[in-house]
């Protein structure tokens, strides 16, 4: 379970909506780069946890470069959804019979 010094940080899932909707880590919350850059995130956010998009890499840069320039401190997940899963970390799912994990 990733745990964090800071009681308030901010998870936030990159994916395709669709994508954290079948699987995603607890705490972390589906947010899109569109609604980061609008500025859903207030400027005096504790640290944000990002899981990246790992189909777009594109995406990830917009959000480092939009936090980045708000002074919102931040950090990516090493290695995106992908590595987590790999790690066997915590997930939550919707409960897919093709999945060997939700059998």
């Amino acid at each position: 379970i990733l745990r964090s010094p800071e009681e308030n940080a901010l998870f936030i899932d990159l994916r395709d909506p669709a994508a954290y909707q079948a699987s995603h880590a607890p705490r972390f919350l589906s947010l899109s780069t569109e609604a980061i850059v609008a500025g859903n995130i207030p400027a005096n956010s504790p640290k944000v946890y990002i899981m990246g998009n790992d189909v777009d890499e594109t995406e990830n840069s917009k959000v480092a470069d939009h936090l980045t320039k708000q002074n919102i401190p931040f950090a990516f997940i090493k290695g995106s959804y992908a590595a987590w899963i790999d790690k066997r970390e915590e997930t939550i799912t919707t409960g897919n019979p093709e999945n060997i994990a939700d059998q």
